[in-house]
């Protein structure tokens, strides 16, 4: 059954089946996303116009706007139904699945309607009837075979483990070669290594901050210990001038007084200075990678060499590492990513997210009801204050930060 709703002029679509209601979202709020949940897609319709829904300006209006759609179309669908009152005996639906798209503008939305259950149905929560579907973000193709990837990481993944076998490292002064399960594992480590240096928002040159990382930066707890801090001096020029043109000079040197780390780049007469604070230490991605810095260091201090098919080329770290296979996988492939849900056909919508016999759901659970409580009141509630406060309180150690 599908039902069609009129919002202002934006349509929004409840969909339900024998035993699911489909609600469905993306970031124009419940609008133009279409879900096939019979096979012999036989709907009947009906049309309702929702009045004095105003436009929706920040987070707090969409989800007041949002919970004001549901509870609206609840009520004309199940006039019976007090929210106030609502008991599981109540319940005609064994699962109730939150559909969105795969992108952060989805998972943005889901917040929104997981709150709405939260605040008026909890037991629904607590009685393991809501569920979140898993729709895929991508479509990878070649030839006749196609694949169906939830997110980036699957997506990583998926290509290095289809190309392995094309790749092999040289590395350290021995050129020790490895190839096979080994570099997977390497691989995938380097892509998590790669895009968390990548995260962090600095003026340092990312180049200047692997050749650190490579030479244990990471491994510091301050800029205490002299010694320590003259030796990854002495190592991160040697790694940088590996690397550099012939009209390319690194020179580093730490600075007692000021407590920095100077690395001064010359490229034809032409000088840029970067100075690294203690500071940098606090950073969370800095602090991720620590665990790594043996790894790095065996691996990428000397200059190690990847082959790909009949191609050599030299690496000096995870970014270079990354940015090679990541090029010539995604050569090897065609890649569709979708960005939302309404972009894909009725039929593939039902194979990859909706077909019972293949589809993937997630149940919603939660271990601590006063803590789950707490926090959807101070990040969802009406209350600017403790959601500012939370904010600034772990700033610092937010990562992957959607901009």
């Amino acid at each position: 059954m599908k039902l069609e709703y009129k919002i202002n002029d934006k349509v929004v679509h409840l969909e339900v089946s024998d035993n699911s209601i489909f609600t469905t979202g993306n970031n124009q709020v419940l609008s133009e996303v279409y879900f096939d949940v019979t096979k012999d897609m036989q709907w009947f319709e009906r049309g309702y116009t929702i009045e004095n829904f105003s436009s929706i300006l920040d987070y707090n209006d969409i989800y007041d706007g949002l919970t004001n759609c549901i509870k609206k179309i609840i009520s004309l669908e199940f006039p019976h139904l007090n929210l106030q009152d609502f008991t599981l005996e109540k319940l005609r639906y064994k699962k109730i699945i939150i559909m969105t798209d795969a992108d952060v503008d989805g998972s943005h939305i889901r917040t929104l309607i997981l709150t709405f259950f939260f605040k008026y149905m909890k037991e629904i929560i607590k009685n393991g009837h809501l569920y979140v579907a898993q729709p895929p973000l991508f479509k990878v193709k070649r030839g006749k075979s196609e694949v169906y990837l939830k997110d980036e990481d699957s997506l990583d993944n998926f290509l290095i483990e289809s190309s392995i076998n094309d790749f092999s490292l040289n590395y350290g002064k021995e050129k020790i070669e490895m190839i096979g399960d080994p570099l997977l594992n390497l691989l995938k480590n380097t892509y998590y290594q790669a895009k968390l240096i990548t995260n962090i928002v600095t003026d340092i040159n990312h180049n200047v901050l692997q050749s650190l990382l490579v030479n244990g930066l990471a491994e510091l707890t301050d800029f205490s210990d002299i010694n320590k801090l003259k030796k990854l001096c002495s190592s991160v020029d040697k790694h940088l001038n590996l690397q550099s043109k012939n009209d390319e000079k690194w020179e580093s040197n730490f600075i007692t007084e000021s407590k920095q780390i100077n690395i001064k780049h010359t490229s034809n007469e032409l000088e840029k200075i970067y100075l690294i604070k203690e500071d940098i230490l606090l950073i969370p991605e800095i602090k991720a990678l620590k665990k790594f810095s043996e790894e790095l260091g065996d691996i990428f201090k000397s200059a190690s060499k990847l082959k790909v098919s009949e191609k050599v080329f030299d690496v000096f770290g995870p970014l270079d590492l990354y940015n090679t296979v990541y090029d010539f996988t995604r050569r090897s492939y065609s890649i569709q990513r979708y960005k939302g849900l309404g972009e894909m056909n009725p039929d593939q919508l039902w194979e990859t997210t909706l077909d019972p016999d293949s589809r993937t759901l997630l149940q919603v659970q939660y271990k601590d009801e006063w803590a789950a409580d707490e926090l959807f009141g101070k990040l969802m509630g009406g209350n600017v204050e403790p959601r500012r406060n939370f904010i600034q309180k772990y700033a610092l150690e937010a990562s992957n930060i959607d901009t």
